[in-house]
């Protein structure tokens, strides 16, 4: 949100100062276990600002990379299809994969989903405040937690 406030800023003469920190992406897979141990992506699933076929293009190439995939903005009273319609071009690219999902993450209501990509079932519990990862496929559940293993030990 830092690009609002710079943005603005510009305009009437402020200093902007950007202090990092942690992202929705990493907190969630904290709570998980580790996810994101190798290269991984982020996208926000809005098409408020950025058209439908951009975000699918940018989804058939995050898809194809075989990157686990970190989706913000997921599901909305009115954004209802386009969470599937992910699900749908990944299950084209990836064989069977870890779906995760955090809800409300740090909160007092913090929800985790833990899923595969043959199911849908998880689909209806998303909403705004949910996190939800399109992991490797190479990710394994290990003492409960979702991790990427870095093959060291194997």
């Amino acid at each position: 949100m830092a690009c609002l406030v710079i943005e603005k800023a510009d305009n009437a003469g402020i200093e902007v100062i950007v202090i990092p920190g942690i992202t929705a992406a990493n907190s969630a897979a904290a709570i998980l276990g580790s996810p994101l141990t190798l290269d991984y992506c982020v996208i926000s699933l809005s098409d408020l600002l950025v058209p439908w076929p951009q975000i699918k293009n940018r989804l058939e190439c995050f898809a194809k990379s075989q990157a686990a995939m970190v989706i913000y903005n997921p599901r909305s009273t009115k954004r209802l299809w386009q969470l599937k319609e992910a699900l749908e071009i990944f299950r084209v690219h990836r064989k069977k994969f870890i779906v995760a999902v955090v809800k409300n993450a740090y909160l007092e209501d913090q929800e985790v989903i833990i899923s595969d990509s043959s199911r849908e079932d998880w689909i209806e519990d998303v909403d705004m405040m949910s996190t939800v990862f399109f992991c490797s496929e190479d990710t394994v559940i290990l003492n409960g937690m979702v991790v990427l293993p870095r093959g060291y030990f194997r």
